[in-house]
């Protein structure tokens, strides 16, 4: 596989025949998969080749009612409700894991019926997400097109800056990205760590820091800002995940959350999450986060 591609995941491939010429029109290939594994499969053998750049987008069909979880993706505790949710369980528990290097590729969702009332809040949420769009199949084809469009549009900016920077220093622009997803991630961190009522000192110790008085969290924050380390990057990760799994866990209430975090847990040595948070370690942090993914899936 050379060339870009659109990943479509349709059990009824018919379904979708009006789609399919739009985006070869934009010179991108359509790979259909009838089911989540061949979809993972086919991610799965990108990433052994070093290519998930490839992938522009994924449009992925909301219902098959042969699929009620997501264990042939290895994700068994995923549901789909009854196959009414597919699309978007395969978008939000695969596509968009914070490990995915497709993370923050387009999603499009395509669907003949109204979103399940039970997710509707979580839909909402990934729209605020890279390029996120839910379309009815039966009236969706013009924002379709203008999907593929801005994708193709994209494709072709970022491989001519690729160029031009790979002409000049091939490393500039990859340190460049990289400082500005940490300073998004910190802005994203702090906000949800508000909505948690973590403390000031709580604050700097999520991000790896010993704070003593609370008016340092400030210059805390800029510090964290301006990192460009790995350690940082992987808090942050973790840190949105955690966040992720409680909001799934609870159906979004935070005032669940925040007792969970300030709960004894028996799987963690009957300590409360929040305590290993304090601890400062990248390691409790990921304790924490396999904690919840072992609940949740």
């Amino acid at each position: 596989m050379t060339g870009n591609v659109v990943v479509c995941l349709e059990n009824n491939p018919r379904s979708i025949e009006k789609y399919i010429p739009v985006i070869e029109e934009y010179q991108l290939h359509a790979e259909i998969c009838q089911r989540p594994l061949a979809l993972g499969n086919f991610c799965d053998e990108l990433m052994k080749k070093h290519r998930p750049d490839l992938v522009k987008a994924f449009v992925l069909d909301m219902h098959d009612r042969n699929v009620t979880d997501l264990s042939e993706i290895n994700l068994p505790k995923v549901s789909t409700l009854n196959g009414a949710a597919v699309g978007f369980a395969v978008a939000e528990q695969y596509i968009r894991k914070l490990d995915s290097p497709f993370r923050k590729t387009p999603i499009a969702l395509l669907t003949r019926y109204t979103i399940p009332s039970q997710i509707e809040d979580r839909i909402e949420k990934l729209k605020k997400t890279n390029h996120f769009e839910v379309l009815k199949k039966q009236t969706g084809l013009p924002r379709f097109r203008h999907f593929i469009e801005e994708i193709a549009q994209s494709s072709q900016v970022k491989k001519q800056k690729r160029d031009a920077t790979t002409e000049t220093s091939p490393t500039q622009s990859v340190d460049k990205d990289f400082i500005l997803d940490i300073r998004e991630g910190v802005d994203v961190v702090v906000k949800m760590l508000d909505e948690l009522e973590f403390s000031a000192a709580d604050k700097a110790a999520a991000l790896g820091y010993s704070l003593q008085d609370a008016a340092d969290l400030p210059a805390i924050l800029r510090r964290a800002r301006s990192r460009t380390d790995i350690d940082i990057f992987d808090r942050l990760d973790f840190l949105i995940d955690i966040k992720s799994k409680l909001d799934a866990l609870s159906n979004d209430d935070p005032v669940v959350q925040r007792k969970w975090l300030r709960t004894k847990q028996p799987f963690l040595e009957n300590k409360r999450p929040l305590e290993l948070i304090r601890s400062r370690h990248l390691d409790e942090l990921v304790h924490v986060f396999s904690l919840l993914h072992d609940t949740t899936g």
